[in-house]
Formats: structure tokens, sequence, C-alpha cells
């Protein structure tokens, strides 16, 4: 997703937890009101406040392009996130890119630094096993079209291949 992180409010107690959550994991210490950006190839998380909420921080990770995604593969991300929504506070959405993005909030008042790493942490666990079965189910969906792709050549039999 390319949110420019410029744009983030400046919140002195969300600079402030930023600072010190990269203090305590060895990071360098952000600039103010860029929110926090890591890399875990192949996905991107980012740490962002929340612009029209000042209480509320924002985690999102990228998990991967979805422009040339079949149908098939995108209805199942919408039934994974449709059955996932009671059971935890993450959404999967497209983002205007067309590239998966996987988002929650939370409450700045009750986030701490070891409450931030817990959250990542969680983050790129869910975040790993959604890339996991996204690149599963568009490599299944490209051999199941493969298959029928070559089926379909196979019942047109000899004649068809000769012109």
């Amino acid at each position: 997703m390319n949110v420019p992180l410029t744009d983030a409010p400046t919140n002195p107690r969300f600079e402030s937890l930023l600072a010190a959550f990269a203090s305590r994991m060895g990071l360098p210490a952000p600039r103010e009101g860029l929110g926090l950006q890591l890399q875990a190839d192949p996905l991107t998380v980012r740490v962002l406040a929340d612009a029209a909420l000042e209480d509320r921080l924002l985690v999102e990770v990228d998990i991967a392009p979805a422009q040339d995604a079949p149908a098939q593969a995108l209805a199942l991300l919408h039934r994974i996130n449709h059955v996932a929504r009671l059971r935890h506070g993450w959404q999967v959405s497209l983002d205007e890119d067309d590239h998966i993005v996987m988002h929650t909030q939370r409450s700045l008042t009750k986030t701490d630094t070891a409450a931030l790493e817990s959250l990542l942490e969680a983050a790129l666990d869910r975040a790993t096993d959604l890339h996991a079965l996204w690149q599963k189910t568009l490599a299944a969906l490209e051999a199941q079209n493969s298959l029928a792709a070559h089926q379909s050549l196979q019942s047109l039999g000899p004649s068809a291949l000769r012109g």
C-alpha cells in the first residue's frame, strides 16, 4: 500500500510509544510524524497514528499484489475475511493499488511497548500465513486452469492441432 507516511498526524503519545519501542527493539528512532515501517520479506509492516482518532494507532501489513488474481482467488479472500471477522480484530482488504492489506486498530492508552511488540508479532504470524495461503491458492488455480486448457485441447482431437 502506498500510504504517504508524511501525512501521519503528530501525536505526542504515539511518538513516545514508537520511540520507546524502537529503543527496546534496537531500531533507529523513527522520525516524528512518519510512523514506523518494518520489512519482513515479502511483507511490509506499518504502524501509523490514526488521522481521525487521536487515541488510536493503526497497524497495516502488505500481503501481496492482487492485480492479476482470478476472481476465484478474490472470492476466497473475501470468504476468509468473512469467517475471521468475529475471531479477531484484523481485516483484509484490497487497497487502491490492488494490494492485499491486513490491518487493525488499537487504543494508544492500552498499548505499551510490550503490547506493540506482541501486536506486531501477531501481525507477522497472521500475514505470513495469509501470504502462504494466497500463493498456494494462486498456484492451485493456475494448475487447474492449465489442466482445463490441456483437457480442452485433447478433446478437440489430433485434427485440431494440425490446422
